[in-house]
């Protein structure tokens, strides 16, 4: 078949993706501003959420959308890294015994370095102005605002 013939010939969409090649267009610096761009998006669609329904300052908007951004980062990375990528997982059985409890850390991990993003921002520099979440602040934290020394 000459290439305009197999121009020509009309394939389905999995003929296609089979046939594409993933290695010439998607080489690892477009994967990195693939991911870049997919985290910057989120974070400030997450900073604008925060600062037009929560009413917030945009110093606490631009604190928590961090906070938020650090946490999905980790885990995302080391679900997908670790658990999806790693050679030693290729047997269904072992990874089916692995998922469950990394599932669990990855859960732990991601409220462990929740709280602690939480009380560094506290007691850096916030006022937390918005009435609920000062209500759940005060609540955990015991405090709403930066301690003065």
């Amino acid at each position: 078949m000459t290439k305009k013939e197999n121009k020509r010939t009309k394939r389905t969409f999995l003929e296609r993706i089979a046939l594409f090649d993933f290695e010439k267009y998607y080489t690892a610096g477009i994967r990195f501003l693939c991911h870049l761009f997919m985290w910057v998006i989120f974070t400030f669609l997450l900073q604008l959420t925060l600062f037009f329904d929560s009413g917030l300052p945009l110093d606490n908007t631009f604190a928590f959308a961090s906070r938020s951004l650090i946490c999905n980062m980790t885990i995302f990375y080391l679900f997908f890294y670790v658990l999806v990528l790693m050679p030693f997982l290729k047997t269904d059985s072992f990874r089916q015994y692995f998922l469950y409890p990394f599932v669990w850390f990855c859960g732990w991990s991601w409220i462990i370095i929740a709280w602690y993003l939480s009380e560094s921002i506290l007691r850096s520099m916030l006022l937390i102005i918005n009435a609920e979440l000062k209500r759940v602040f005060v609540s955990v934290f015991g405090t709403s605002c930066r301690q003065k020394t």
